[in-house]
């Protein structure tokens, strides 16, 4: 529905069932793949959270995520980072910009940089560590951002729903969550 500059308009976040119609779509489109010739091992559906949805009915989409598979085809579900959890979380969009890189630079810089112990001035961390600092500048900015918890929550009920496939920006942390996720719920 649309494009990236339209999708989020009236006319295209308007459904009579959001979680019936957007089922339908994906039947449809089954449909239209299979009399293409792709096999229906090949194929993945994806309910499109956060696309030409509202945030509420986002929510509804992955309330309900298991209704969304067409004659139990696998489901991807891409709740990342995606608006409706800046809306269920009373967060605007500049702060969320703001608060993640400013977390960033502050730890980046606290623990990149540190004091000698031999006189007064300040040493940057050997290059033996470079490494290592590189991976805890992507583990803080995993942590940093603000919608991280929220999506959480979001891969969690996916996974408990029945979603095959996550798509995520964070992938080691939300990858610790559809496992643990996966034990709890699928096991």
């Amino acid at each position: 529905r649309g494009d990236p500059g339209s999708m989020q308009s009236k006319q295209n976040t308007t459904y009579g069932n959001v979680v019936s119609d957007v089922c339908k779509a994906l039947e449809r489109q089954v449909e239209v793949a299979e009399a293409s010739g792709i096999c229906r091992w090949n194929i993945v559906v994806d309910p499109g959270i956060g696309f030409a949805k509202t945030p509420r009915q986002s929510l509804e989409l992955l309330k309900d995520l298991d209704q969304t598979a067409p004659f139990g085809l696998p489901i991807l579900s891409g709740p990342s980072r995606k608006s409706f959890i800046a809306y269920t979380l009373k967060q605007r969009e500049h702060e969320t910009k703001h608060q993640s890189r400013s977390a960033i630079n502050s730890s980046v810089s606290s623990s990149s940089i540190t004091p000698s112990s031999e006189s007064d001035s300040t040493t940057t961390t050997s290059s033996n560590n470079n490494n290592d600092n590189n991976y805890m500048v992507d583990e803080l900015h995993e942590l940093a951002h603000p919608r991280i918890w929220g999506t959480a929550a979001a891969v969690t009920a996916s996974v408990a729903k029945g979603a095959d496939f996550i798509r995520v920006h964070d992938v080691r942390a939300m990858r610790e969550v559809a496992v643990v996720s996966d034990a709890i719920y699928r096991s």
